[in-house]
C-alpha cells in the first residue's frame, strides 16, 4: 500500500480522479439501475490508495458492495443481515477517518434500518419472525449508538465535503429526480435538509450531527413502540436523552436537535402514530430545556430561548404553572441568559447603551432581542430563526389580548351585580385593582343590611303588640263551668284581634 500511496503534492488530482469516477457512476444510474462491476473495483483502489481516503470513497464503495448482496425486499431476516455486514464493512474502512467522517458513515445504515422497519409494518409475517427481526434492529441500534458515542470523543476537524450532499444520496437511492434528500434522511426536517444543503453548513461536522440526530430519534421510536406503558417509559426515556446529549457533546446536534423543535411536528410520523408523536415532542423537550447543556451555538442558544417561551406559555395556558415555572427556573439558572447577554455585548459593545431585560423570563429575552434587532443590530443572523422568534411573540401577545379581553368582558358582567345604595360609601368602579369578589361582597352586604332593618320593623311591631307578660294557669280536667269562667277570666293570654276591635270602639 505505501508503494502505491499518492504524494502530498499530487492530492488534487485524486480529488479529480475520484469525481470523475463518482459522475460517471451516477451517469450510469440514470441510465440503468445496472452497474458495472468495474466500478467497484475502481473505488476499491481509491479508497486503499490513500491512507485516510475521503469519506466520499468508503460511501461509494459501500454502497456498490451492499448493493450487489441485498437481498429481495420481502426477506426480512436476509435484509437484516445485510445490514449488519454493511455496518461492520463501514466500521472496519472508517478507522482512519475523521470523527466526524465516521458517524457521517452511519447514514446508509440508519436508512437501510429505518426503509426495513416501515416495510416489515406493512407485510404480513409471523410473530416468531417479527420478534426475531425486532431483536436484531434493537442491538444493531444500540451498536450504532455507541459507534457514534466513540467517535464523539474524538476530534472533530472542519472539513467540507468533495460531492454535493445531493449527489452522494443519488449513489444510495439512485435515479436524478431531486429531493432525494428527505428519501435518505427520513428523520430529519425538510427545513434541516435545506439547512444542510446551504453553501455555509456543507461541513462534514454539520452533517455529522444531522445523523446523530438520526440515530437519536430511531431510538426514541423503537422503545416507543415497544408498547411499554408510557409512565413507566417517561422517566427512562427523558434520563437517557439528557444523558445522550450530554455524552454526544456535539454542537451541530444539539443545535439541529433545537431547531427540530421548532416545528409543529417531529419527523417521525413514518415510525410512530399522532399521538405517540406528542409524547416524544414532550420528552424532548424536557431534555432539551432542563439539561445543563453548556455547548451551545448562537443559533442553538437562539432556538433554544424560543422552545422554552413557547413550551413555558403551552403549560401557562394550560394551568399547568409548575411546569412552566420549572422551565422558568431552568432557563433562568443556565447558562443561555448569560451568553444572550454577551451575543448583545459582542454586537453593540458596552450592554449599558441600551435597556436590560425588563425580567429573567425567557419572554423577557425575546422581546428584548427582537427590540434590539428591530433598532439595527444583527443579533439573529439566521433568517429562519428570527421569522419563527416574530411568529412565536406575535402569537404569544394575541393570545394575551384574547385573555385580557374574556377578561375584562368578564369584570362588565360583573359589574351587573353591583349595587349602589343613597348615603352610604359609594365603591368606585373604576377604581383600579378591584375584583370580582370585592364586588360581590360589596353587593351581599348591602343586601344583608337590607334585610336587617326589615327583620328590626317586624321585631318593633312585635314588641308593640306586648303589653303584658305571658301567664299560665292550671286547666281543671272536670270541666265545670265554674273553672272554665276562672281560666277565661284569669288568662292574661290576649287576642290580637279583641284587641284591635276595642281599640276601635274607643
Amino acid at each position: 500500500m505505501a508503494s502505491t500511496m499518492i504524494e502530498p503534492a499530487s492530492m488534487d488530482k485524486y480529488e479529480v480522479s475520484l469525481n470523475q469516477s463518482i459522475q460517471e457512476l451516477l451517469d450510469q444510474q440514470s441510465k440503468s439501475n445496472i452497474v458495472h462491476k468495474d466500478f467497484v473495483s475502481n473505488f476499491y483502489e481509491l479508497m486503499q490508495i490513500r491512507a485516510n481516503p475521503p469519506v466520499e470513497t468508503i460511501w461509494v464503495y459501500s454502497a456498490l458492495k451492499f448493493r450487489s448482496s441485498n437481498p429481495p425486499k420481502d426477506e426480512l431476516l436476509g435484509r437484516l443481515e445485510a445490514i449488519k455486514n454493511l455496518f461492520g464493512l463501514i466500521s472496519a474502512c472508517s478507522v482512519s477517518c475523521s470523527s466526524s467522517e465516521s458517524i457521517i458513515l452511519m447514514a446508509p445504515v440508519l436508512y437501510e434500518l429505518h426503509n426495513l422497519v416501515v416495510d416489515m409494518k406493512s407485510q404480513s409475517i409471523s410473530s416468531k419472525t417479527e420478534k426475531k427481526v425486532m431483536q436484531g434492529i434493537n442491538s444493531l441500534s444500540a451498536s450504532i449508538l455507541a459507534f457514534i458515542n466513540i467517535c464523539c470523543s474524538g476530534d472533530h476537524a472542519e472539513k467540507c465535503l468533495i460531492r454535493p450532499l445531493e449527489d452522494l444520496v443519488r449513489v444510495w437511492i439512485g435515479g436524478d429526480e431531486i429531493g432525494g434528500s428527505k428519501l435518505f434522511f427520513p428523520l430529519l426536517s425538510d427545513g434541516i435538509i435545506q439547512w444542510l444543503s446551504e453553501e455555509d453548513n456543507n461541513g462534514a461536522d454539520e452533517l455529522a450531527g444531522a445523523v446523530i440526530m438520526e440515530a437519536f430519534l430511531f431510538r426514541f421510536c423503537l422503545d416507543i413502540n415497544r408498547g411499554t406503558s408510557k409512565q413507566e417509559l417517561q422517566k427512562d426515556l427523558i434520563t437517557w436523552s439528557i444523558s445522550s446529549i450530554t455524552g454526544f457533546h456535539h454542537v451541530y446536534f444539539f443545535e439541529i436537535l433545537v431547531r427540530t423543535l421548532l416545528d409543529q411536528t417531529l419527523p417521525v410520523t413514518s415510525l410512530l402514530k399522532s399521538e405517540d408523536e406528542g409524547f416524544l415532542r414532550k420528552i424532548v423537550c424536557d431534555a432539551v430545556i432542563l439539561s445543563a447543556y453548556s455547548l451551545c451555538s448562537k443559533n442553538a442558544a437562539l432556538a433554544r430561548l424560543i422552545v422554552t417561551h413557547e413550551a413555558v406559555e403551552i403549560y401557562r395556558r394550560s394551568d399547568d404553572q409548575a411546569k412552566a415555572i420549572s422551565y422558568i427556573n431552568a432557563f433562568s439558572t443556565s447558562n443561555i441568559p448569560s451568553q444572550l447577554i454577551k451575543l448583545v455585548k459582542n454586537e453593540i459593545g458596552l450592554i449599558s447603551k441600551v435597556a436590560k431585560p425588563s425580567g429573567s423570563s425567557p419572554k423577557a429575552f425575546l422581546q428584548w432581542l427582537l427590540k434590539l434587532q428591530d433598532q439595527g443590530f444583527s443579533l439573529f443572523e439566521d433568517g429562519t430563526i428570527e421569522s419563527r422568534a416574530r411568529l412565536a411573540m406575535e402569537k404569544s401577545k394575541s393570545e394575551d389580548e384574547l385573555v385580557k379581553s374574556d377578561r375584562d368582558a368578564k369584570f362588565e358582567d360583573d359589574d351587573l351585580f353591583y349595587v349602589d345604595k343613597e348615603g352610604e360609601d359609594k365603591v368606585d368602579e373604576d377604581e383600579e385593582g378591584e375584583d370580582v369578589n370585592a364586588k360581590f361582597m360589596a353587593a351581599a352586604q348591602k343586601m344583608k343590611l337590607g334585610e336587617n332593618e326589615s327583620g328590626r320593623k317586624r321585631k318593633q311591631e312585635k314588641k308593640k303588640r306586648k303589653e303584658k307578660p305571658i301567664k299560665f294557669t292550671k286547666y281543671n280536667l272536670r270541666g265545670n263551668s265554674e273553672a272554665s269562667e276562672k281560666m277565661d277570666s284569669d288568662s292574661e293570654i290576649e287576642n290580637p284581634v279583641s284587641n284591635e276591635e276595642d281599640s276601635d270602639e274607643d
